[in-house]
């Protein structure tokens, strides 16, 4: 057992940290110049924390024996005696203390706190024990380094007398404020001691963890979970990976893999999707997304694949989020590297913790829905599309802005979205005004936009959008480019998340959006490279124009084809690959955050206009 003052003394940093000071009221009553070198003193000592502070308290004991600050001196000693790795020293000053008699609440729990930390130091982990749990009210929760060293204290003492559960606790718990060094130590000391744990006592330590963020998760999880595993109860052991993936990655620990499904064939891909149901239009679209990706699109023009090609299997989810455990089974048996979908929110709920007890890494195609462990979330959600579209705006000089939106959950969450955004970047919501759900008439509720605001926000469809902006025309409120004035009426930028966005769009508003700009994911511009070979290859097989179904499940096929094509051979490192790499692709620079969700902002499309030509909606890549 390597005991606290090893700790102090070789581990970098921890001897010399800064501890919080004691939160306590000094006495008034004693001689004024006892009470004015404490306090230079103790001013000094906060300052920089040097040897010379610590023999400045000594010579105030010395000099002032039976002042009232003498306590004090001697608290602050010894916290200069431990800043410099002398227990032994801090030790003596306490003890000393200790018999002078009653002293304040505060003093004494301080006394105690740092009595258990010199005696933990020097070995004497039973006495440390008792003084360091009588210290914890004077812990100041503030205080990160104070409660760093309380908690490698009670580590320390509870190892020492085999307490390994609670030991493991306090480990982790120090691990969460510790520097690198410390907390290798504290890794090392968790999987010394997690061996030791009774298999009963699993789940109540880990329960203990909060948050389950460090390596006390990560290992007496992993733990757990396969005990769980090999007890035939599957279900349970995927929920605690996936509660615990976060901590697995964050202390550089091998996502735990259950069950026996195997590396998995690099050259097959599975779809898990509604092909039936009332789902089962939004799944077929999806389907072809991903024939468009596998061995059964039409052959890619010269220079334009960016990945190759792979064999597809599909599993339909009968738009029943009880169809999705079936579908992994029959999955894994076909060895799949991976999955794509599914699309409700429901049967992604219900993937999460049967694709981690297999490691079979799982792109969702859901716009909600869970997301973390071995499922990747591609779809942009309403809220974040809102967001881009209020710092675009802000960046092009718009302060103010107006918010027009359904009576519906949908234009309530994805109105207050572009709201926060707005207000957190330092702009402002001058109005808002709501419509009926459904509605084909605005005049009325339009007239509730008049006050002055530069930027209009709209979260709906874009078939109700398209009875909209000629509205707003019609009310003067003319949608124009950033800066540009309107030789009738008011100007105004029109924004969108223009949801189901197409070219029948453009033929009914076009002209009533100019330098409108829209954020609905996906839309087959003709004028951008990558999306119009996209375009053209789907018409040429489907004989119509993909929608953003299409367009998010093709991406979800590249960035596994890109992983898989870059290196990644089995499931375990394909999960890897995908946190590391930035793909670009239909729906912009993909790339996943620690939460496994797209972190970045996706593409817009701004309505313009070419000299002499037609409206066209063009991506701002």
């Amino acid at each position: 057992m390597i005991v606290l003052s090893a700790i102090v003394a070789a581990c970098p940093g921890r001897g010399k940290r800064k501890v919080g000071a004691p939160i306590m009221t000094l006495p008034a009553d004693g001689d004024s110049k006892a009470r004015a070198l404490f306090e230079s003193s103790r001013s000094q000592f906060e300052r920089d924390g040097s040897s010379a502070t610590a023999e400045s308290f000594e010579a105030i004991v010395r000099d002032f024996p039976n002042d009232p600050i003498v306590p004090h001196a001697l608290l602050y000693g010894a916290i200069a005696d431990m800043r410099h790795g002398n227990a032994a020293g801090a030790l003596a000053k306490l003890d000393e203390l200790a018999t002078l008699g009653p002293t304040e609440a505060t003093l004494q729990a301080r006394a105690s706190l740092f009595r258990g930390l010199a005696l933990s130091s020097l070995g004497r982990h039973g006495e440390a024990l008792v003084a360091l749990t009588a210290g914890q009210k004077a812990l100041n929760q503030g205080d990160s380094n104070g409660v760093a060293f309380w908690h490698a204290g009670m580590a320390e003492a509870l190892a020492a007398h085999r307490s390994v559960g609670s030991a493991i606790v306090h480990y982790d718990a120090w691990w969460a404020g510790a520097r690198a060094s410390e907390k290798t130590y504290c890794l090392d000391r968790i999987r010394a001691l997690s061996s030791e744990v009774p298999s009963t006592q699993l789940e109540d330590i880990v329960g203990k963890l909060a948050p389950k963020a460090g390596p006390g998760a990560a290992i007496l999880g992993a733990r757990w979970a396969e005990e769980l595993a090999v007890a035939g109860n599957i279900e349970a052991a995927a929920s605690v990976l996936v509660s615990i993936s976060a901590a697995q990655r964050a202390v550089g620990e091998d996502v735990a893999i259950l069950g026996s499904g195997g590396p998995g064939n690099v050259e097959r891909i599975a779809a898990l999707l509604p092909l039936s149901g009332r789902l089962n239009r939004v799944g077929e679209l999806s389907l072809r997304g991903l024939v468009m990706a596998s061995q059964n699109a039409p052959v890619m023009a010269p220079g334009t694949g960016e990945f190759s090609a792979f064999e597809l299997i599909s599993r339909d989810t009968s738009s029943d989020a009880a169809m999705v455990a079936s579908g992994i089974e029959s999955i894994v048996r076909n060895d799949a590297i991976a999955a794509i979908g599914p699309f409700d929110g429901s049967a992604v709920a219900k993937v999460s913790p049967l694709a981690a007890s297999v490691g079979l890494p799982v792109i969702s195609l859901a716009p909600r829905g869970s997301a973390g462990g071995a499922v990747f979330s591609i779809r942009h959600s309403a809220e974040s599309r809102a967001r881009r579209l209020a710092k675009h705006a802000y960046a092009q000089g718009i302060r103010d802005f107006a918010i027009f939106s359904p009576q519906s959950a949908y234009g309530r969450v994805v109105g207050t979205a572009f709201q926060n955004q707005v207000e957190s970047l330092g702009g402002s919501i001058i109005v808002q005004a709501t419509y009926a759900q459904g509605a084909t008439s605005f005049t009325k509720e339009i007239k509730q936009l008049k006050k002055p605001w530069s930027a209009l926000f709209i979260p709906d469809q874009a078939k109700t959008l398209a009875l909209i902006a000629p509205a707003l025309a019609a009310a003067n409120l003319n949608a124009q480019p950033a800066g540009k004035k309107s030789k009738h009426g008011r100007s105004i930028m029109l924004l969108s998340t223009a949801e189901g966005i197409d070219r029948r769009y453009l033929r009914a508003a076009g002209r009533y959006s100019w330098g409108a700009v829209f954020a609905p994911g996906f839309f087959p511009d003709r004028t951008d490279p990558r999306i119009a070979d996209f375009v053209a290859r789907y018409e040429a097989e489907f004989g119509s124009e993909p929608s953003a179904h299409e367009a998010y499940a093709y991406d979800a096929a590249a960035v596994l084809r890109v992983a898989i094509d870059g290196g990644a051979r089995t499931r375990q490192q394909l999960g890897k690959a995908l946190r590391m790499q930035q793909v670009s692709s239909l729906t912009g620079e993909i790339s996943f955050g620690p939460d496994n969700r797209r972190s970045d902002s996706g593409l817009l499309f701004e309505m313009q206009q070419p000299l002499g030509g037609q409206f066209e909606l063009k991506a701002l890549r």
